[in-house]
């Protein structure tokens, strides 16, 4: 008999890459021997017109043999993030004998300088107040959160680290499972054919003959997209033709106005405010060079894309994209917008060197598959049950 497993995850506010994440595990972890039950969290809460339903939810959870909880937000505070790490609070509270397993994909709650924190303040309102005390009890609650729990996977040996350094959790609960890539839709497409069809796609004014630098994110302070910005505009003083994509929601909201004043910046930075799943491959292979200088990541899975296209990397000198990219990928510190200028005109003004990294970043990128992803967690869940 299959082993009954209730994946709980919040589908209309989760992010895509963990939505990404949480699809594939249920699509590979019937291989091995479990039967995966999405149950989605989106409207658990304690208006009291959905308290049938709640009770509803909670039923069917006493009726899995495991529990995975794919995200629990990065503060996992209940009644802020509701669903996921209201659910741990109610498992705790009730006694409910069920094993449970989170995974979490990103911890800069507790990394952050001050200074992001309070750009974190105003872009996501329903974290706020982000302060020092603010930022103690999200601690507090992270820690009270995973006692109940038999095991947590770190999507990284960096949030493991952080995990166990800064909230104190036993090493011996944390497992590192990286992510996986899709190779079948994150491949190789002519840069041409890419750069042509998002131009008609999305109605891009890209110049001819203009090299392209591609970044995708959400315009998330920590994601640091305005180191970027000053290093194509440091690049555009001296005249050299090169183009930024900025890729996701909120960037033409953030740096729109900045980028239209700037004579040396309109025309050079376009945007696209929201790009289609099915359209995410022909954005990458798009670029000369992908560029990711975030202060902090969990994982980082627009880089692995963008490797699985076999495009060359330049992304933050921090631990977890060591583990990604290896000695292929080009590190430069999130604070040196000036470096950051350097290596991509090194890298535009040498088509060998584009073609030999994306090569040996994609044969990397072969290491992480949804498979091999799917059968270590179902690893963890041999542990969790043997431990229960």
């Amino acid at each position: 008999m299959p082993i009954k497993l209730g994946i709980i995850f919040d589908k209309k506010r989760t992010h895509l890459s963990i939505r990404r994440y949480t699809e594939n595990l249920t699509k590979e972890l019937p291989k091995y021997g479990y039967k995966p039950v999405i149950l989605d969290t989106t409207e658990f809460n304690f208006r009291k017109y959905f308290l049938y339903r709640n009770f509803l939810f909670l039923r069917e959870i006493k009726d899995v043999d495991l529990l995975h909880l794919t995200d629990i937000g990065p503060l996992g505070v209940p009644f802020i993030n509701q669903g996921p790490p209201l659910i741990l609070s109610i498992l705790r509270a009730l006694d409910l004998q069920v094993p449970a397993v989170i995974t979490n994909h990103g911890v800069y709650p507790f990394i952050l300088p001050p200074n992001l924190w309070r750009k974190m303040k105003s872009h996501i309102r329903s974290y706020a107040p982000f302060t020092l005390g603010f930022r103690a009890l999200a601690i507090f609650n992270w820690r009270e959160l995973v006692k109940p729990l038999y095991a947590i996977i770190a999507v990284s040996h960096e949030c493991k680290r952080i995990l166990v350094e800064k909230l104190h959790i036993n090493p011996d609960k944390v497992f590192v499972v990286h992510h996986g890539v899709d190779h079948s839709i994150f491949r190789r497409i002519d840069k041409n054919y890419s750069l042509e069809y998002i131009k008609k796609r999305y109605s891009l004014n890209i110049k001819n003959n203009t090299k392209i630098v591609v970044h995708l994110s959400a315009a998330v302070p920590f994601k640091n997209v305005e180191t970027i910005i000053r290093a194509i505009h440091e690049l555009r003083k001296k005249s050299i033709k090169i183009c930024l994509l900025l890729a996701g929601p909120g960037h033409l909201e953030r740096f729109g106005r900045i980028v239209n004043k700037d004579p040396h910046l309109r025309g050079y930075v376009v945007f696209i405010p929201f790009v289609k799943e099915a359209d995410l491959p022909f954005v990458y292979c798009a670029a000369d060079v992908f560029v990711y200088p975030s202060w902090h990541e969990g994982f980082g899975m627009p880089v692995l894309e963008a490797m699985s296209c076999a495009k060359p990397v330049i992304v933050s000198d921090i631990p977890t994209f060591h583990e990604i990219a290896g000695k292929y990928g080009i590190y430069v510190s999130p604070l040196d917008y000036k470096a950051l200028s350097i290596r991509i005109l090194e890298l535009i003004n040498d088509p060998r060197c584009i073609e030999y990294l994306g090569n040996k970043l994609y044969e990397r990128s072969l290491k992480f598959t949804w498979e091999k992803t799917a059968r270590e967690t179902a690893v963890v869940y041999r542990k969790a049950l043997k431990s229960e």
